[in-house]
């Protein structure tokens, strides 16, 4: 008795996989130090221990700051202490450029373009 197994299914599989996988450089965050009212667009590597990037935004008046931070100290406590301020939103996150405007990445984009036709044409 052998096992079936769908190549369309093992290839879409291999490919998330391939697009998760790290390629061993340094984060890279929008960092701008200013409160922003517009995007953001100065791009930079962040530098040891720093390993997350953050967005905060005032409630009062939308603006923004950007930056890298250290993935610990990435809390809503210690962001409105710093910068003493109540009202702000926090968003942390571990992967590049992922701390201004969503955008999907091109690899993303194609890999799922990829498993969903693959998965069309095993049906």
């Amino acid at each position: 008795m052998g096992i079936t197994v769908n190549r369309g299914v093992v290839l879409a599989v291999g490919l998330v996989f391939l697009s998760l996988c790290s390629t061993g450089r340094a984060l890279q965050c929008y960092v701008c130090n200013d409160w922003m009212s517009s995007t953001c667009e100065t791009k930079q590597e962040c530098t040891s221990p720093d390993n997350t990037c953050m967005k905060v935004t005032r409630f009062s008046d939308g603006r923004s700051q950007y930056g890298c931070r250290v993935f610990d100290r990435c809390t809503i406590d210690l962001i409105k202490q710093e910068i003493k301020t109540e009202n702000l939103e926090l968003r942390c996150c571990q992967s590049r450029l992922c701390n201004g405007s969503f955008m999907a990445s091109p690899s993303a984009v194609l890999i799922l373009s990829l498993a969903a036709a693959l998965l069309l044409l095993s049906w």
